[in-house]
């Protein structure tokens, strides 16, 4: 069988960032569905991928892309942001094409109990880790088998009832999985955020799935959405990196698991594998687990910036997520990160249940005292299956999904969704028009590229803060 892969539109630069720039980042590849291609080629079947998103194509290119492959199938891959374009995009192809159509990605295992009421048009959902299930549906259609034998799938029955079939365990052997089909990309497609990067080609890779810990409120891996932490082996990441990524071109590297630094013992070997290859790289850091030693390393191997989930300067605050941190061991981490000659980036959320402007504020100073390199304040949003979700209902008002660059959660410590905005904006304004920072950030400038990664990053910033800001007053 013929399966199209597909990203619905979304622009992630004006939709999940907020920023009207118009600039070109902000996207990296589809990994979930590289994955599973790579999974349903070792089954005999053919694959294409349209990555709209990145791409920047319409539902007519779309339409004609699934229909010059001559597609059997349609597989579309969607987060909670971009749930409404596939829905419209589902929408599209049904009124043209008589296909059955998968909906799958994360925002399916967020909301599978009621997707069905939002788009009539879905046949099926894949619930969970797709690369086993996508072959079984496939399977299921190609000797035209019934689909209540298919292990974490959701759809309707001939009388319109919504059947869903048995979880799908997962894959606790991730190194038993294909190689992600990366011959599928543009790599031309692809790059980080503005001074995210230092050089071009830049892809993404993930060497682990899950959460180890399983507590943050705000996040669907915990609680009852978690998955069980499971790793590649070093050797795994590296034939990953040999096969796929090297042959392709690709110069940096950019690990998007959320615990990258937790194991000295895995990301010492790794480090030995490679740090034989010309790749520039950055991480995800946990405070509670990063350690002198395994900066030390990870610098000698090639990587230049650790990314960390700071959330908040207020120590109740972060309670409230149940972050598992202090802030001195954020200060801690920052502090070593930076003394072992390696940048640092941090998230921070702002309007978080409980919070007031003032403790805003003390968020927003608490990022410029760690004196970071780079940061990114977003509104708290709390997703629907979460603990914070609960926990917001009750402290707070919650209104429907508009971006994820705007409030849909304004806690009672704030007027209204307006007032939450402006202090995004004013945490930018405050963080990154500092003398000190833009000077800082002058003296680092070495090449005409430079020039343009800055240019690039001032005109990200410029755009999100007319988004942001619906008026010159200053928070309170």
């Amino acid at each position: 069988m013929k399966i199209t892969f597909v990203t619905p539109p979304y622009d992630i630069i004006r939709n999940a960032y907020g920023s009207r720039s118009g600039i070109s980042y902000g996207n990296m590849p589809p990994l979930g569905i590289l994955y599973m291609a790579a999974e349903v080629r070792k089954h005999g079947h053919e694959v294409q991928l349209v990555d709209a998103a990145s791409s920047k194509i319409g539902y007519e290119d779309i339409l004609r892309k699934i229909k010059e492959f001559g597609s059997d199938i349609v597989g579309i891959s969607t987060m909670t942001p971009s749930a409404r374009s596939a829905y419209d995009l589902i929408h599209f192809i049904k009124g043209k094409l008589d296909l059955p159509i998968v909906l799958g990605g994360v925002h399916v295992n967020t909301y599978k109990e009621t997707i069905f009421d939002d788009i009539k048009d879905v046949d099926l959902l894949c619930i969970g880790e797709g690369e086993r299930t996508i072959v079984d549906i496939l399977k299921a259609y190609d000797q035209g088998l019934g689909l209540s034998e298919v292990k974490g799938i959701a759809y309707r029955d001939t009388k319109g009832k919504v059947v869903v079939t048995q979880p799908r365990d997962l894959a606790m052997d991730l190194d038993s999985l294909a190689l992600p089909a990366r011959d599928l990309l543009d790599n031309s497609l692809y790059r980080l955020l503005p001074l995210s990067f230092k050089r071009e080609p830049v892809t993404s890779m993930i060497t682990s799935r899950g959460c180890p810990y399983g507590k943050c409120s705000f996040c669907f891996q915990a609680g009852n959405k978690a998955f069980k932490y499971r790793r590649h082996s070093p050797e795994y990441v590296l034939r990953e990196i040999e096969e796929t990524i090297i042959p392709n071109g690709i110069k940096e590297i950019a690990f998007w698991d959320d615990y990258f630094l937790i194991n000295s013992k895995w990301i010492d070997r790794f480090c030995e594998l490679i740090e034989k290859h010309d790749l520039a790289w950055t991480c995800y850091g946990y405070v509670k687990t990063a350690t002198r030693d395994m900066l030390k390393r990870i610098k000698s191997a090639g990587c230049w910036a650790v990314l960390y989930g700071l959330e908040s300067g207020d120590q109740g605050l972060l309670d409230v997520i149940n972050k598992g941190i202090t802030i001195e061991d954020s200060i801690r981490a920052v502090r070593m990160t930076h003394e072992e000659g390696l940048d640092t980036r941090a998230t921070f959320m702002i309007a978080l249940p409980g919070e007031t402007p003032a403790l805003a504020k003390k968020t927003i100073n608490f990022a410029i005292k760690l004196n970071l390199t780079m940061v990114n304040f977003m509104p708290t949003f709390p997703e629907e299956g979460t603990k914070l979700y609960d926990i917001a209902k009750e402290k707070g008002r919650i209104s429907k999904y508009r971006s994820r660059a705007k409030a849909v959660y304004v806690p009672d410590g704030y007027r209204d969704e307006k007032e939450v905005e402006n202090m995004l904006g004013y945490a930018y304004f405050r963080y990154y028009f500092r003398i000190g920072f833009i000077f800082k950030h002058l003296k680092r400038i070495r090449s005409l590229a430079d020039i343009k990664h800055y240019y690039s990053a001032m005109k990200f910033l410029l755009g999100l803060l007319s988004n942001i800001v619906r008026s010159s007053n200053k928070p309170d």
